[in-house]
């Protein structure tokens, strides 16, 4: 239960992003997890200030804005998609919850931090 079925972190090897993508009960507050990924740690606090099932609002990492890794080839940019750091150092990432622009979200189960 818990975390466990909100997060999914399958080891695929050869991947070079790390994706947070939560998707939890809409009545959960957040989440927090720590990750290791290629050398670096990810300490992930995942927040839903509206009560969203799923989409994430807004990211930062070690307390800078992230405006995402470009996405599909759409021109839009994917906030969910994490830099690889690689750099043996303990990164902080902090996960908002909702809709991008705004309203949340509503959705189901289970996936949140995963390979890419």
């Amino acid at each position: 239960g818990g975390a466990h079925q909100a997060l999914n972190c399958p080891q695929n090897r050869g991947k070079s992003r790390l994706r947070v993508d939560p998707v939890i009960p809409a009545d959960w507050d957040g989440f927090e997890v720590r990750r290791q990924f290629r050398g670096a740690v990810y300490e992930i606090s995942v927040r839903n200030p509206e009560g969203a099932a799923s989409g994430v609002q807004r990211v930062t990492i070690d307390g800078q804005p992230w405006d995402g890794l470009a996405g599909a080839g759409d021109g839009e940019r994917d906030l969910t998609l994490l830099p690889a750091f690689a750099d043996g150092k303990v990164h902080r990432v902090e996960v908002v919850m909702g809709r991008r622009g705004g309203s949340p979200q509503s959705a189901g189960a289970a996936r949140a931090a995963r390979e890419v």
